[in-house]
């Protein structure tokens, strides 16, 4: 396992192309996001406040879905951060710093932020669109 860390500059994140992904859960319903957990499928840019709002957290775009992954950019208080997801890797995202974590093989663990933490998990790719899996506390 590696970990990448850093505040508010871009993340590039990969250990190789990501696995094929079965079919998201909740597949495009963006509004499953809205409990502060989902298993998504995106296939082109958009925007989604993940969970109630709160402090420190507002908004994640995914500004494109490439071929092995997303890029993605998260709005804060009075910050922005923004990144890229590929291979088996997840982000987390305070209101303060950015930190992902890849794994060689397997399957990811299911997210457990800690309060004010958004975990953006990508599970791999499914026909052209990322599967993701959200978190948020």
């Amino acid at each position: 396992m590696s970990v990448t860390a850093l505040l508010g500059m871009v993340v590039l994140s990969g250990c190789g192309g990501p696995p094929e992904a079965g079919p998201a859960a909740d597949g495009t319903d963006y509004t499953a996001c809205e409990d502060g957990a989902c298993e998504v499928a995106v296939s082109e840019p958009m925007d989604r406040v993940i969970g109630a709002p709160h402090e420190g957290m507002a908004t994640l775009t995914i500004t494109a879905v490439i071929e092995d992954g997303i890029e993605f950019e998260v709005a804060q208080s009075e910050s922005t951060s923004s990144g890229s997801l590929s291979g088996i890797c997840e982000s987390t995202i305070t209101a303060n710093s950015m930190f992902s974590t890849c794994f060689d093989e397997g399957v990811l663990p299911e997210p457990a932020p800690w309060q004010g933490e958004l975990v953006v998990q990508l599970l791999g790719m499914n026909d052209g669109a990322a599967v993701l899996r959200l978190a948020v506390n």
